[in-house]
């Protein structure tokens, strides 16, 4: 067994992460999760990339519909009233992604009848293609909050691995012009096992060593040792 301080050594060559593909800048900012309280900004960024955007069923427009009910019902930020207690705030759950979708999927339901249900007042869609988007977009909000659970740990760097790997599998459905970078971030995570394994480092890293460690391989443009 490896005992004292272990490094992972890496050696870098390749393009900057300013130069990074759609798919991988959407991966690395799923990866950013934990640290984000769901800005609502941040939340509809993600549907602008293509792969991502097509394993949920939606389409350029829909992220357009999405942004247009942001600022028709006030979402601003937070998941729920529970996240917003989390965070300190004291506003309450009115201005947070499941209330405000809750608002659209009890409007399709009930239709807008004026009144408050279980406390939430409908908004429905306006036809039953917005009714699709509207559930098509609470399934991918309710996958990133899996997600952030997910990620709020600590782990190995091998299971860390299985998750990156998992995350590309559940987020997004590339099509050709996907499939290089989707295989290069494979790769790279493949390159992190390996040097790991040569270390013989089993501990526990948290996820910022581990996002960081990928965006420099990534990246291409340091090299040094990744200390465990």
């Amino acid at each position: 067994a490896a005992t004292g301080n272990r490094y992972i050594p890496w050696r870098l060559v390749g393009r900057g992460l300013a130069d990074a593909s759609s798919l991988v800048e959407a991966f690395l900012d799923l990866l950013d999760l934990p640290f984000s309280r769901f800005e609502a900004d941040k939340v509809v960024t993600l549907l602008d990339r293509p792969a991502l955007r097509r394993r949920f069923g939606l389409v350029e427009a829909d992220a357009e519909q999405v942004r247009h009910w942001v600022r028709e019902l006030g979402i601003c930020w937070g998941i729920d009233t529970g996240d917003m207690v989390e965070l300190e705030f004291s506003t309450g759950g009115r201005h947070t992604w499941r209330v405000g979708t809750d608002r659209l999927l009890l409007g399709h339901a009930l239709g807008e009848a004026g009144a408050l249900f279980s406390g939430i007042l409908p908004k429905a869609p306006s036809d039953g293609s917005e009714a699709q988007i509207a559930g098509r977009l609470r399934t991918f909000l309710e996958q990133l909050i899996a997600l952030r659970t997910d990620l709020d740990s600590s782990r190995t760097v091998v299971s860390w691995i299985e998750v990156a790997n998992r995350v590309l599998d559940r987020f997004f459905q590339v099509e050709s012009d996907d499939e290089v970078e989707l295989r290069r971030l494979r790769e790279h995570l493949t390159a992190i096992a390996k040097v790991t394994a040569v270390a013989e480092y089993n501990g526990e890293v948290s996820l910022v060593v581990f996002r960081d460690a990928l965006k420099a391989r990534i990246s291409g443009t340091t090299s040094g040792q990744f200390m465990t």
